[in-house]
């Protein structure tokens, strides 16, 4: 048979590269059924964010974060990352609601100054490939326990 010899030797080829990462043997386009496509992941996605009430009395009171965010794969978490009036930072760790929807309740403090208190909010989605993505600030504030004096006349 003239064609063995040459069978023989694309075999042998095949073999020998199938030993360093494997041998097409399709068209363009295949992998050979030596190596499964690649596993691709998405980037997840923060749908929507909001926060409720956006405006409290100086008691303060309790703040709802919700967040609906997606992943092709799975959502490993969503963080509330709150700003505080004086400029430090709090991780919340969200709680499932099921169906994509996270939530945290923050309990939004008393305010005994004579100016509001603003808090800025971002929540952040990530996926177990270490992707994230984050929403824009929104804002709420508690309100000052006393109005500011009205200016000299």
């Amino acid at each position: 048979m003239k064609g063995t010899p040459r069978l023989a030797t694309i075999f042998a080829l095949c073999a020998a590269a199938a030993a360093i990462g494997g041998c097409a043997s399709t068209p363009a386009g295949g992998n050979g059924g030596n190596n499964p496509p690649p596993v691709t992941d998405a980037t997840p996605v923060m749908q929507s964010f909001a926060v409720a009430p956006t405006v409290l009395t100086m008691d303060g009171g309790e703040v709802l974060f919700r967040a609906i965010a997606t992943d092709d794969v799975a959502v490993a978490g969503v963080v509330f990352t709150v700003t505080l009036p004086d400029g430090t930072t709090e991780d919340l760790d969200a709680t499932s609601q099921g169906d994509n929807f996270y939530t945290y309740m923050y309990p939004a403090e008393y305010n005994p100054g004579t100016t509001e208190m603003s808090y800025s909010v971002v929540a952040r989605v990530m996926d177990g490939a270490d992707q994230s993505d984050t929403s824009s600030p929104v804002a709420f504030v508690v309100e000052p326990a006393t109005p500011p004096p009205d200016p000299p006349s």
